[in-house]
């Protein structure tokens, strides 16, 4: 798996709780456990799963239905997304926790260890 098969999925749906997740076409979903910023038209927000799920919806609503136009790691693994419209969700490793997960519709899976090491889970069917 890789994480540029997001490119050109669109977010279907979020859920925000105690772990920000993210549901994109083809059955791909996104889960961030740690901070999260999120910049859309007019708006920065940085946002804290488990802390405050009430604040960020109207950031998050703005980008369901969005395809996701560019994907990326830094070299220490934070993971960027840019939208359609340019707007943009970045979520940095996180030193004492997994920061970040990217499941596919086989099952395969990217996981951000603490610390930014990348975990790589290939398909079921493998």
């Amino acid at each position: 798996m890789d994480i540029n098969e997001l490119n050109g999925r669109a977010m279907n749906s979020y859920e925000y709780n105690y772990t920000l997740s993210l549901s994109f076409s083809g059955n791909y979903t996104l889960a961030i456990e740690s901070d999260v910023a999120v910049r859309t038209a007019g708006q920065d927000v940085r946002l804290s799963p488990g802390t405050d799920p009430g604040a960020g919806h109207e950031a998050l609503s703005a980008l369901t239905g969005l395809p996701v136009v560019m994907v990326r790691t830094d070299p220490q693994n934070s993971l960027s997304l840019t939208f359609a419209d340019d707007s943009r969700l970045s979520v940095e490793p996180d030193p004492a926790f997994e920061s970040w997960t990217l499941s596919g519709p086989a099952g395969e899976r990217i996981v951000c260890m603490p610390g930014g090491e990348l975990a790589v889970w290939s398909s079921r069917d493998d």
